[in-house]
């Protein structure tokens, strides 16, 4: 939410609302150490105005009379403003306190304090090794990738949300509500195996709009006035103003109650060493001598009272490769698991999930939030199918505060000072006075917005009616082959699936009970594997104008012309004058008036569109790839999970079977499950097999995929194989080209390396109302255009 954490502060030296250099000497007054200390002061006192007790120990510290200050004093508060990034307000207790004292020195135990806390002096920051290890959720390196962390997330009943359009703003001012990432209206029960005793209430983030009817945003007290008033001034124009969702740093959950009580469920299950509880509580105690001990049964409720500073301070002094060396929880899986998973890999400033009316009057009320108590009026109009950019959902406001931070660094370099330029995402946090707070939606801001959304593969449905999956990817393109007839039924020209009709067709259903479908035409397309498996099936004039069918690669209309031809050149042979118009070539005569009538049967046929050979069928399957169960692939923890929280409402007894299988499994050492193993375990194949279709089904797991049988060959060692014949052959051919053998073996060699290098899938799909017939026997139906999603299966979190 809005202040769950502060972008870098800024050092020493200019005023961070106007950019302009502050001079030491005249800030000062009689030397340049109180001009120095006045003003961090001045600058910390920008950043945060409300001083918690975490100050209470940089005023203690600060009074020791250690040293006097040196003549690098500027340098080294210009690091101690830069670095405190985990508590600003510190700042402010050093300076004032120095101040009074005329005495700063950081001491080996406050610099120690520091640097446990991920802040420091000179460098102290221990920095995350790059993306998937730590970088963003942590100040180090972490054991394991984020995409490895474990989570179990149930949802509790959360709003439907809407997608729109950028056109539904188009003539409103967009207000940036800058929050944290948490997921709303959901309990965390468990981070990396450990169940919570208590779950932790998730309640956005993004996710607050849409689950807190009549409320836009929730702020602390202080801060909520202030976005109520910029909204309503804003509405005084005659312009809606709409607030629009905009996300803070991964670290800015650590301001609220949700973060501080996920650390606390997990110290439960870990164990810490003497020494390193003696570190941390003598850190914390440092910042609150009523700290009360990270061991103590009142931690929990002595965090929820705190200020957020303190609660940051404790999840920033927990992030320490220190801290984890002495058996602390990872503080990354904690942010992780709080994280809408939506936002897990978002920029700073992506903008646009969540997007609300703002009240014109600017009302506020109780906010109904565990962290952030004043609610700022206004009602939930819907979000974005993904995030968007601040530079471009943004580009005035944006515009304006990078122009400010230029000025700002080339003020800073006239003055002689360090070079330093804060950056946009700070900027945005506490706009300087006299820049654009709100960012009008206008025609050029329509197209930039609308075709940003539409070059990542989304398509803009007609605004504030498009619910979840309106502006959808595309669906499944797959094949099925079948010496049976689906007949047409009310609704569907070209016939529906029937899954009663199991069991009386062909297949032992191996793969669970469903409508088996092949995403590669050469599986079960024309022509392909199964369709040559059931042609032996047809006989007569069907037979004989299927082979026709199939010579003229499956183009009926070419087929009745090769047909045609034939008849014609007999009819000429048997016309007067004609080769066969001899009294010796009666028996032929005869013979090709017989061809005649055969043939003509079979362009008849052919021409009617009436079924020939094994009923093909090419459908659209109304569901995400992402959403089946794949029987090859392997689980991560995490995906196991979320997997087994799929069953929250539906089957408790399977989530907390696979829930369990994660644990232990997660405890030895051992692999995750692959969708293979899941079936077999929940015996999803066999008598019960209809069974646990449904069960899946019910779940919103449309159906199981898996690799055909071409595309099984998957080791490098076997595709090496494939490459050294396909090398082989080619040699052959240079000596002897156009041999058949060689060029045989060559084209199939071809198409093994092409089908282990791009991997196709079969499907098995539970409800047949997802499958759509486009077409059938080759010949296109009065088919909807491809590629709506059920509004079930667009932009779910987690990858539902």
């Amino acid at each position: 939410m809005p202040m769950g954490d502060l972008a870098r502060t800024d050092e020493y030296g200019f005023d961070p609302m106007t950019g302009v250099p502050i001079d030491p000497l005249a800030e000062g007054g009689s030397n340049v150490l109180g001009g120095i200390l006045t003003a961090t002061g001045n600058v910390a006192r920008g950043l945060y105005r409300d001083i918690p007790r975490a100050a209470n120990w940089f005023y203690e510290q600060a009074k020791k009379p250690e040293a006097e200050a040196q003549a690098d004093v500027r340098n080294v508060m210009g690091g101690l403003a830069t670095q405190l990034v985990t508590l600003p307000e510190r700042a402010i207790g050093a300076s004032q306190s120095a101040l009074d004292t005329g005495v700063y020195n950081p001491a080996p135990a406050v610099e120690t304090a520091l640097t446990m806390m991920g802040g420091g002096v000179a460098g102290t920051t221990e920095k995350a090794a790059g993306p998937g290890l730590g970088a963003g959720y942590s100040s180090f390196k972490l054991p394991k990738p984020i995409e490895e962390m474990s989570s179990v997330v149930r949802p509790k009943n959360p709003a439907a949300e809407t997608v729109i359009n950028p056109a539904k703003l188009q003539g409103s001012l967009l207000l940036p509500l800058v929050g944290d990432r948490t997921a709303a209206a959901a309990e965390l029960a468990r981070v990396n195996g450990y169940k919570f005793e208590n779950p932790v209430a998730l309640e956005g983030g993004h996710g607050y709009m849409a689950n807190n009817p009549g409320m836009a945003w929730a702020a602390g007290k202080s801060i909520a006035p202030g976005i109520a008033r910029v909204a309503q001034e804003g509405a005084a124009t005659g312009k809606p103003v709409h607030g629009v969702y905009t996300a803070m740093s991964e670290t800015a959950p650590d301001f609220s109650v949700m973060m501080s009580d996920t650390l606390t469920e997990m110290l439960k299950h870990t164990k810490q060493t003497r020494e390193g509880t003696r570190l941390f509580n003598e850190t914390m105690k440092a910042i609150d001598p009523g700290f009360p001990s990270e061991q103590s049964a009142k931690l929990p409720d002595y965090l929820r009272e705190a200020p957020g500073g303190v609660r940051s301070a404790f999840a920033k002094a927990m992030d320490t490769s220190e801290m984890a060396k002495h058996g602390f929880p990872s503080v990354a899986e904690a942010r992780v698991a709080v994280t809408d998973p939506r936002l897990l890999n978002a920029p700073t400033g992506a903008s646009g999930l969540s997007i609300a009316r703002m009240d014109p009057k600017g009302g506020l009320g109780p906010s109904g939030h565990g962290t952030y108590d004043t609610g700022i009026r206004g009602n939930y109009v819907g979000g974005f199918p993904t995030s968007i950019p601040k530079e471009i959902i943004y580009p005035d406001v944006v515009g304006a505060l990078s122009k400010h931070a230029d000025a700002v660094a080339q003020a800073r370099v006239d003055a002689g000072l360090k070079p330093f330029r804060p950056t946009e995402d700070y900027l945005m946090t506490r706009t300087p006075k006299g820049l654009p707070r709100m960012q009008e939606a206008n025609q050029k801001w329509v197209d930039t917005n609308s075709q940003y959304l539409l070059d990542k593969g989304f398509t803009l449905g007609s605004g504030a009616t498009d619910k979840k999956g309106a502006a959808a990817i595309q669906g499944i393109r797959a094949y099925h082959s079948s010496p049976h007839d689906i007949t047409p039924a009310p609704g569907h020209p070209l016939g529906k699936f029937d899954l009663a009709k199991i069991g009386t067709g062909e297949g032992a259903q191996m793969y669970g009970h469903g409508i088996y479908l092949a995403e590669n035409p050469a599986v079960s397309g024309q022509g392909g594997q199964y369709w040559n498996q059931f042609k032996n099936r047809f006989g007569g004039d069907e037979a004989k104008a299927m082979e026709m069918l199939q010579s003229s690669k499956f183009d009926r209309g070419q087929a009745v012309e090769a047909v045609q031809r034939q008849i014609d050149e007999l009819q000429r042979r048997i016309n007067p004058g004609g080769i066969f118009d001899k009294p010796h070539m009666a028996d032929a005569w005869r013979r090709a008036q017989e061809q005649i009538a055969e043939l003509s049967a079979h362009r008849d046929l052919l021409a009617s569109g009436k079924p020939v050979g094994p009923r093909t069928y090419e459908v659209n399957i109304n569901a995400d790839p992402a959403h089946l169960l794949d029987w090859d692939k392997k689980m991560t923890a995490p995906e196991l999970e979320h997997f087994a929280s799929k069953f929250d409402a539906t089957s408790p007894t399977t989530r907390n079977m696979l829930e369990e299988w994660s644990y232990q499994n997660q405890k030895r050492g051992f692999p995750m499950p692959a969708g293979e193993d899941i079936v077999r375990e929940l015996k999803g194949v066999g008598s019960n097999a209809k069974n646990f279709s449904r069960t899946l089904n019910e779940a919103g797991i449309p159906g199981i995929k898996y690799l055909d049988e071409g595309s099984r060959i998957s080791s490098p060692g076997q595709i090496d194989l494939i490459r050294q014949n396909i090398a082989q052959r080619e040699a052959l051919l240079a000596k002897n080209p156009g041999n058949p053998t060689d060029v045989k073996w060559l084209a199939e060699y071809q198409d093994m390396l092409r089908r282990a290098e791009n991997p196709t899938r079969n499907y098995v799909i539970f409800d047949p109302a997802r499958i759509r017939i486009d077409k059938k026997y080759g010949i296109a139906g009065a088919a909807a255009p491809l590629g709506a999603l059920a509004a079930t299966d667009a932009y779910q979190p987690r990858g539902d």
